[in-house]
């Protein structure tokens, strides 16, 4: 458990998922024994003043990921966890999109399979490409497990309607019933 609230441990394990995504804007470096790190490019230098909106918005959801995985302290670890995910794919490029999804898919696959302590995942999301790539899964499980729900502001107030069945096919789609 002590292992797993490590800063060392989440640093590791961003990098290895940058690497294995074959993103390689930055990458992170443990500075001392303090737990701090610092924010690299490829040829060594800082990237504090450098990243753009959309890489620190995938870095911050990389850094949640770990979270979600472990925690700040030992006892958060081994805690249930209900997870909302509001748009974590704002100011973000296809690629860094294609990850987020990927690994959001991952965490659907970790309460499927009852591996951690991850029990409901709520996204929510007003991008059509994202939502669909998120639930084009076909899995029994999914099926089964997931709803759907559609916000919609009419006059100022906020309505929620329950859908049996995935209400957005393509964007094309969607238009076409707006």
């Amino acid at each position: 458990t002590k292992k797993i609230t490590s800063t060392q441990s989440s640093c590791d394990e961003i990098n290895k998922l940058l690497k294995n995504f074959g993103f390689n804007n930055f990458s992170l470096q443990m500075l001392d024994d303090s737990g701090h790190y610092q924010i690299n490019r490829d040829d060594g230098s800082t990237a504090k003043k450098t990243l753009s909106e959309g890489e620190k918005t995938f870095l911050t959801f990389l850094y949640f990921f770990q979270l979600i995985k472990g925690g700040e302290t030992v006892e958060f670890v081994s805690m249930d966890k209900v997870v909302v995910l509001d748009d974590p794919i704002s100011s973000l490029d296809s690629d860094v999109l294609f990850i987020i999804s990927t690994l959001t898919k991952s965490l659907y696959q970790g309460i499927a399979h009852d591996v951690g302590n991850l029990k409901q995942l709520v996204i929510l999301t007003h991008n059509i490409h994202f939502f669909i790539e998120l639930t084009k899964l076909t899995y029994p499980w999914f099926k089964k497990n997931v709803s759907y729900y559609l916000v919609r502001k009419h006059s100022g107030v906020s309505c929620i309607s329950h859908k049996l069945d995935n209400p957005i096919k393509s964007s094309y789609e969607n238009l076409w019933s707006e």
